[in-house]
């Protein structure tokens, strides 16, 4: 990552035009009580599973997380320069952006648990899974661009919809083809690769565009920082739920079959998530 990051850095020096320094100030309570918050309730999700839910450690996770994020909403209603300023979620569009990036970014944590099957029960080699990754990945590269295209010459929602029906096709087809052939796989994932730059490129520039200039920088800063809380609760909440899967199959099927079935039962269970959020992302837009 060194190379990539000191090269980022050179096109920022070079090519990033400058800006005018802005007067804001941090706010270093809601970003101790957000840390904290978040930081619980990834514990309280990855730990449950051996504490026990109803265990003392559990519960004291829990409501360090409710605690900290009591005292965080209202920190942020009465801050002038909050760190999470909530009066941009009164716009529709900006709320719907901030869904999508949230549950794309959730859903995306699966290709983790991915990496590991295709190994363990696919029986590919770790050389054969990170080239089928890197298929699967490249499309990235290509509808970027595309998305882009789309969303300026007809509207966002178009780059948006197409990208959720690609993600909805990847994940139901693996739920319900859990040891596909090759071709099958690299096709299912490579829908997964290409709705992902679908949904984000247009999100991204819809939520700048929806939110007063001055406070791009905070709107930014709130989507991307929701969006890491979504991939870290995401990686919990999906290996909890594999993992009890597996737990309870395990006696009757056998270890194998086991991780089959919580393999298929995941990518049913995230297909439905991406049916909702699409569904609420485009009331809020159509408002």
């Amino acid at each position: 990552n060194l190379p990539v990051g000191l090269i980022g850095l050179w096109l920022i020096r070079s090519f990033l035009p400058a800006s005018e320094p802005g007067k804001g100030k941090i706010d270093l309570p809601g970003f101790f009580f957000f840390a904290i918050g978040s930081s619980a309730l990834t514990i309280s999700f990855m730990e449950a599973g051996n504490w026990g839910w109803i265990s003392s450690k559990t519960i004291i996770a829990f409501l360090i997380t409710a605690i900290a994020g009591f005292l965080l909403l209202r920190r942020e209603h009465h801050t002038p320069h909050p760190f999470l300023d909530l009066t941009l979620f009164k716009r529709p569009v900006y709320a719907a952006i901030n869904i999508n990036v949230t549950i794309i970014q959730f859903i995306m944590m699966i290709s983790v648990s991915r990496i590991i099957y295709i190994q363990e029960i696919l029986g590919y080699s770790p050389l054969q899974t990170g080239m089928i990754a890197f298929v699967s990945g490249s499309p990235i590269f290509f509808f970027a661009p595309i998305a882009g295209f789309l969303s300026d010459r007809y509207s966002p929602k178009l780059p948006i919809a197409i990208g959720y029906l690609s993600l909805i096709y990847s994940f139901m087809w693996l739920g319900f083809f859990s040891t596909p052939s090759l071709f099958s796989l690299l096709l299912s994932l490579t829908a997964f690769g290409a709705g992902l730059p679908l949904i984000f490129t247009p999100s991204y520039s819809s939520a700048l565009a929806s939110v007063p200039p001055q406070k791009s920088g905070v709107a930014m800063g709130i989507i991307l920082t929701l969006r890491m809380l979504g991939g870290t609760v995401g990686l919990a909440l999906i290996q909890l739920f594999i993992g009890s899967v597996e737990r309870s199959e395990m006696p009757k099927m056998g270890e194998r079959l086991a991780k089959v079935s919580a393999f298929s039962n995941v990518h049913f269970a995230l297909g439905f998530l991406l049916m909702i959020a699409f569904a609420v992302t485009f009331v809020l837009h159509n408002r």
